[in-house]
């Protein structure tokens, strides 16, 4: 025995056994809530620019700071004969062309730092350049502008060239 086959459905014109939900008339609430849904999106992007924006210039102004921090560092101890201290402060590179006897004895051949004041620093690619000035026991005056990079982990600013 076959099973009967149900009846097609009936035509146009046939009421639904359910009511259809009411549209709205007035759309006033729907351009109300996308109003503020795009307020609301532009808010939360203008406030990630902005906080991207301060943390660069943050980062920026944390490495002018520490640049000069190092620079006095550095000419500080060579000031008061730490060689070591100031040859420690040297990047890699630097440090790979000589050894620390042989830097004792170049910085010992140059006149002694009496005094020293440093400048404000630049940014130029990858380096922050600091300039200085130096008054040696011989009277002389010298005007280095100190190179520094960032490297080793964690992440610090060395010494990379200048003078």
């Amino acid at each position: 025995m076959t099973t009967p086959v149900p009846p097609p459905p009936p035509g146009p014109g046939v009421q639904a056994p359910f009511a259809a939900p009411p549209t709205e008339r007035d759309r006033k609430r729907l351009w109300i809530g996308l109003g503020v849904g795009a307020a609301l999106l532009v808010l939360c992007c203008g406030g990630a620019a902005v906080g991207i924006g301060a943390l660069v210039v943050n980062r920026s102004n944390a490495l002018q700071t520490e640049a000069v921090a190092v620079t006095r560092q550095y000419l500080g101890n060579l000031q008061a004969q730490a060689y070591g201290s100031a040859y420690r402060l040297l990047c890699d590179s630097l440090r790979g062309t000589m050894s620390l006897s042989e830097y004792t004895a170049r910085e010992r051949a140059r006149p002694r730092i009496t005094r020293f004041s440093v400048g404000s620093p630049s940014i130029r690619g990858s380096e922050l350049l600091v300039p200085a000035e130096v008054e040696g026991d011989d009277g002389g005056l010298r005007h280095p502008t100190l190179a520094l990079v960032e490297e080793g982990q964690p992440a610090a600013l060395r010494i990379c060239g200048g003078e």
